[in-house]
């Protein structure tokens, strides 16, 4: 009875030293938990943020001044077309051809009382010039610009034999008309006016 007493005491204390020693052992294994410290500096949060480059290289500043045109390199308005009564001045071109001789010759008014005999149609030498009075041919513009004018067909008649061939050209219109033809009293006013100035122009020295 004694000796299972001592048996079962050595066994107690054997028990509590084996759980004395796996508390120190567990003790001693563990890792010590940082604590938040005042003296850990925290993170910085400031940007640096680089200043614009003022480079002239990288920067362009665009231009807000208008261009300026030159007066040098303004444009001219075109010209009116050569052989328009704007252009030239011209009031009516009055061309004759046939009769016996079979010959052809243009006479031109201008508004200036210059008379030119050609040769030919509008294209043939000039063989003679004349100056008209001014009354007589402010008298064929007047004609030409009427609405009469205008109404005229572009062709009157037919061609006869021995006849001469006429054909005038004024205020942007055109007429033809021969020997014989029944011509309306506007066209026929026009060939008077016109017949005189060539006379005119023939007759000049």
């Amino acid at each position: 009875m004694t000796q299972w007493l001592r048996i079962n005491q050595l066994m107690g204390l054997i028990m509590m030293l084996a759980a004395c020693g796996g508390g120190t052992t567990a003790d001693s294994g563990a890792q010590p938990v940082p604590s938040a410290s005042a003296d850990v500096p925290a993170p910085s949060t400031s940007v640096f943020v680089p200043a614009p480059s003022t480079s002239a290289g990288t920067v362009v500043e665009p231009s807000s001044a208008p261009s300026e045109v030159s007066s040098a390199a303004s444009v001219a308005p075109a010209s009116s077309p050569v052989g328009s009564s704007a252009a030239s001045g011209v009031v009516a071109v009055y061309t004759r051809s046939g009769g016996i001789q079979g010959k052809t010759q243009t006479l031109v008014v201008n508004g200036d009382g210059n008379l030119q005999l050609l040769n030919g149609d509008r294209t043939g030498q000039v063989v003679k010039t004349a100056q008209a009075p001014a009354g007589q041919v402010e008298a064929l513009r007047s004609s030409v610009t009427s609405p009469e004018w205008q109404q005229l067909e572009d062709k009157y008649g037919r061609q006869v034999p021995d006849g001469f061939a006429y054909t005038i050209s004024a205020n942007g219109k055109e007429v033809g008309t021969f020997d014989g033809a029944s011509n309306p009293a506007a066209l026929e006013a026009v060939l008077t006016q016109l017949n005189d100035l060539w006379q005119i122009a023939q007759t000049a020295t």
